[in-house]
């Protein structure tokens, strides 16, 4: 479980702004990557499933960093680099983030794309080893 103190509320605060202001092209457009990120963001905080939620995460993450990509050649590895640039701190490197990153969309594409799924299984794939 994670706690947030008011110290975070500045870069909460930031960050609507941020969301708020964005220039987001959609004249013509059915669907945005931007508009299906958030709204992915913001149904994981919905009462439900603990593994929808990952999933709606994880699929967020995608949309964000890849954007209108057309592209979906190598997508992980896409994520796996914007990511690492986007999040990397010297406490988490941008290798620990592309790991991280590898483990995350290779277990939601197991639970999209995989069918079954122990918590063993899930367990292995999110142990440091």
């Amino acid at each position: 479980m994670i706690s947030l103190s008011e110290d975070e509320s500045p870069a909460f605060t930031a960050l609507g702004q941020l969301i708020d202001t964005a220039t987001i092209k959609r004249d013509g457009m059915a669907s945005t990557s931007f508009d299906l990120g958030l709204a992915k963001f913001n149904r994981s905080f919905e009462p439900g499933n603990d593994f929808e939620h990952f999933i709606d995460l994880a699929t967020s993450l995608e949309a964000i960093l890849i954007g209108g990509s057309k592209d979906t050649d190598s997508i992980t590895l896409r994520l796996r680099h914007r990511a690492s640039a986007l999040l990397a701190t010297q406490d988490d490197s941008g290798e620990s983030i592309s790991k991280d990153i590898q483990v995350l969309y290779g277990l939601r594409s197991r639970l999209v794309h995989g069918g079954n799924m122990t918590i063993s299984d899930v367990r292995k794939s999110i142990t440091p080893t």
